[in-house]
Order: C-alpha cells, then sequence, then structure tokens
C-alpha cells in the first residue's frame, strides 16, 4: 500500500526541518561565542585591576584598602592572605570567614605560577561570583601569599541571559517567519496542483467538459494548459467517435429506405416521361414537368443518402473542369429560369487546362451547390459562376444573391444530416465537400444573412 503524504507536508517540513537544525547549531555558537567574549572582557578587566593592586605590595592593609577605597575604583573586593591567613582586605571582617570559605583553597597556591592567573567561578550568599587569583612574588618569594579579587558577575550573567534570550527568539523568529514563508510558497504551488487533481478525477470519471484554471504562465499554467488541451482533444476524439457510431447507424438504415424508394421513383418517373410524350395538353405537360422535377429532386436526395452510407471510391479521368461546369449549367437552366434566377458565366474553357477527375462526382457536387442557391433564391436572383487556373490549381467560385446564413449556420453546413432548410437531408454539401477532398481540394463557404452565400472549391491541377 503506497503511504498518501501531501505535498504540502513534502515541501514545507523537511525544510523547516533543517532550518530549525542549522538554526539551532548557529544560536549556540552565536551564544558561545558572546559567553565568550564577555568572560575574556571581564577577564581582562580584572587581570589588569589586580596587576595594579599587586603593584602596591607592602602597602596593602586594611586601613590603607579603605582610606584609598580602591576597590570602588576597579570595582572589585579585595583580599590578600597567606596560607589561609587575611592581611589585607576590603571585605568587612565580620564576613571575611563566610568568603574565605568560599574562595580559599590550598591547592590553589600549588596551581599558581609566577605571573600566572588562576580564575574561579563561586557562589556567595546565592549570587554568582568570578574570583582571579595572582601571586605576590615580591612580598613573599615563596609564592604563597595570594592576592585575590572577587567580582559580583550578578549582572554579567543576566546579560549574558538576554543575549541568549535575544538569540533565541531572533531564531525562533526566523523559523516561524520560514515556515510561514515556506506554508505560502507551498500553498501557492500545490493549490494549483489540488486542483487540477480535482479535474482529472472529474475528467477520469467521465466529464471531459472539465478544465483546469490557468493563472500561472510557469510550469504548473503550462502543465495546465497541457492538460486542457488534451481534454478538448479527447472530448473532441469521443464526440468524433459517437457522431461516427451515430452516422453509421443513421446510414445504414437511410442506405436501407432509400434503396427502397430507388425503385419506386424509377417507375414514376419512367412512367411520367412516357405520359409527357403522349399527352399533347399543354398544361398537363407543365404539371408533369413539376412532377419529374420533383422526382429528380428525390432521386438527388436517394443517391446523396447512398452516396454518404457507402465507400466512395472515385473514377478518374482527364476532363477540363469548366466543360463539366458548363454541362451542369446546361442541365439545370430551365430549373433557374422557372426559378427566375439569373445565371452570369464567368469562365472560359481556353485558359483551364484538363486535369484528373472523377467527371460525375464533379458534376454531382455542381449541382448539389447549385440547388442550395435555388433554395436560396425563392424570389429570383443570380447565380454567378467563376472559374481560374493558376499553375498550381483550380479555383471555382460560386455564388449568389440569396438570403444567406448566420456564421454558426455556416460553420455546420458540412455536417450530415444538418440543414438550415425545412425538408432537406443535410447531405449535399456534406457529399460534395468529401468529393472534393478525395480529389485533394478543398471547399469553403462564405455567407452573409440577407447578402448571400459563396462557396469556393480549390482543386490541385494534376495530368496524373
Amino acid at each position: 500500500m503506497i503511504k498518501k503524504i501531501n505535498i504540502w507536508i513534502k515541501i514545507v517540513i523537511p525544510y523547516t526541518l533543517l532550518l530549525a537544525v542549522v538554526t539551532t547549531v548557529v544560536s549556540i555558537i552565536t551564544i558561545n561565542i558572546i559567553y565568550k567574549g564577555i568572560d575574556d572582557r571581564i577577564r581582562g578587566q580584572m587581570v589588569r585591576a589586580i596587576k595594579g593592586v599587586s603593584s602596591m605590595g607592602f602597602l596593602l592593609n586594611d586601613d590603607f584598602l579603605k582610606n584609598t577605597r580602591i576597590s570602588e575604583v576597579i570595582g572589585s573586593e579585595i583580599i590578600a592572605y597567606n596560607k589561609g591567613r587575611v592581611f589585607a582586605t576590603s571585605f568587612p571582617r565580620n564576613e571575611l570567614e563566610d568568603i574565605m570559605g568560599v574562595i580559599y583553597k590550598e591547592e590553589i597556591e600549588d596551581l599558581l605560577e609566577k605571573d600566572s592567573f588562576f580564575f574561579r567561578d563561586v557562589k556567595y550568599k546565592n549570587e554568582p561570583f568570578k574570583v582571579v587569583y595572582y601571586r605576590l612574588d615580591d612580598i613573599d618569594p615563596d609564592g604563597k601569599t595570594i592576592l585575590a579579587l572577587i567580582v559580583s558577575t550578578k549582572d554579567i550573567e543576566e546579560t549574558k541571559s538576554h543575549s541568549a534570550m535575544t538569540v533565541i527568539l531572533v531564531a525562533i523568529s526566523g523559523v516561524v517567519l520560514v515556515a510561514i514563508l515556506g506554508s505560502i510558497i507551498a500553498f501557492n504551488i500545490t493549490a494549483p496542483v489540488k486542483q487540477l487533481v480535482l479535474v482529472t478525477e472529474k475528467v477520469a470519471s467521465g466529464d471531459l467538459t472539465a478544465e483546469a484554471k490557468v493563472n500561472t504562465h510557469d510550469e504548473i499554467g503550462i502543465l495546465a494548459q497541457s492538460f486542457n488541451q488534451m481534454t478538448r482533444e479527447l472530448k473532441t476524439s469521443r464526440d468524433r467517435l459517437v457522431q461516427s457510431e451515430r452516422l453509421a447507424a443513421v446510414g445504414q438504415l437511410s442506405a436501407g429506405i432509400a434503396h427502397e424508394i430507388r425503385n419506386p421513383l424509377t417507375s414514376m418517373k419512367m412512367t411520367i416521361q412516357l405520359l409527357k410524350r403522349k399527352l399533347n395538353d399543354q398544361t398537363v405537360k407543365e404539371s408533369l414537368l413539376v412532377v419529374l422535377d420533383e422526382i429528380n429532386r428525390l432521386e438527388i436526395i436517394v443517391n446523396g443518402i447512398l452516396d454518404f452510407a457507402r465507400p466512395m471510391e472515385l473514377t478518374l479521368e482527364k476532363a477540363n473542369i469548366a466543360n463539366v461546369i458548363d454541362e451542369v449549367i446546361k442541365l439545370m437552366k430551365p430549373n433557374l429560369t422557372h426559378k427566375k434566377i439569373e445565371i452570369i458565366e464567368e469562365i472560359e474553357s481556353q485558359s483551364i487546362s484538363e486535369t484528373m477527375i472523377d467527371i460525375n462526382k464533379m458534376k454531382q457536387v455542381f449541382m448539389n451547390i447549385i440547388l442550395n442557391s435555388i433554395q436560396a433564391m425563392p424570389n429570383g436572383g443570380n447565380l454567378k459562376v467563376h472559374c481560374e487556373q493558376d499553375n498550381e490549381a483550380i479555383k471555382i467560385e460560386i455564388s449568389d444573391s440569396g438570403e444567406g446564413m448566420s456564421k454558426d449556420i455556416s460553420d455546420r453546413v458540412f455536417e450530415p444530416f444538418f440543414s438550415a432548410k425545412s425538408g432537406g437531408t443535410g447531405l449535399g454539401l456534406t457529399n460534395a465537400k468529401r468529393i472534393i477532398e478525395l480529389h485533394k481540394g478543398e471547399v469553403f463557404i462564405d455567407s452573409i444573412k440577407d447578402k448571400g452565400t459563396k462557396v469556393t472549391l480549390i482543386l490541385p491541377y494534376t495530368t496524373k
């Protein structure tokens, strides 16, 4: 089982502990340096004082010390003794026995060498004192006469404690401050990560619309952007898969229905054509022509469904696409005239070279586009067909002055079964785009509401 540890803890705790250890070590070293500095200063002062007092030598006695008030000048109490017997002191005589019981050690006489000093820390009346010992060799060459200076270190110890407390407080404050700053930094790092984790859990549960917030441009921000891009691509792939499955099912169903409709339509068409030839009544002929047009439209719809439902293959042959367009226009001329639509051709067959195309399928493309234009101009209008060629491609533009479309609709016109018109199958432009793309070409649509629509086809110029 993998142990779950919060990333905040992984970031903050180790570095805080490391800082605490380093700060503790530094604090101990700093306190020791401060203590040593204070002790060295006090010892230096005491050494200078005891040397000054020792230079008085034979003058040392109680009266001399009292009259000169030398102990007040140097800030130390003075005791001079020989083998434990005091012969000069600034201490009151009634306290002498107590103080000597604290400072006198017979072995000190053996430890002291000529011109050397010996320091001791003692307690007297529950207060700290520092004692320095020095041999008075001028008085006693045997080294048994000792001069001792006693200094109260109560204030010094308080200063030490205050200094140590200051260092400790600074260290603790530093650790706390770093911990707070570390927490803030860790939060800024972990918050977007946690948010990203929540989003990944939503995505894992199937919600591909969830996106991580991108608030920064650092590595985490880049990670969030990449994750969002991944989820968008996953959603697109899923939608395409669902759409493909749906279209496959609809296509199979539609193909079955279209196949069943196609045979009766063929019989109806043949019967109408036969009646048209045999009947002389002009009114009846016009009515039959309308019926025949509707049958042709139904055939186009049925063929579109069948083309969509089955794999499409091209039968390529070399042809002049301008001539193909001209044939389609001639075929649809009666319908255009009947709908009061003026056709404007900007095509010069001589300037268009032959290229490899599937003639029948390209006719289907142009017919579907022109039929859409006719339906967009129920009250008549203009239909312009323009064709030109450069060294690499042939461009065909078919534009009308019809109703036009909003951008929301024009962006979806190539989707299968999407139609902006009631009664449409939504497969005409879908199949047209499919055919053009099989020719390695492109289709673009530009439409303005109440202004008209222009469809642009780009076909690569190929001779093989």
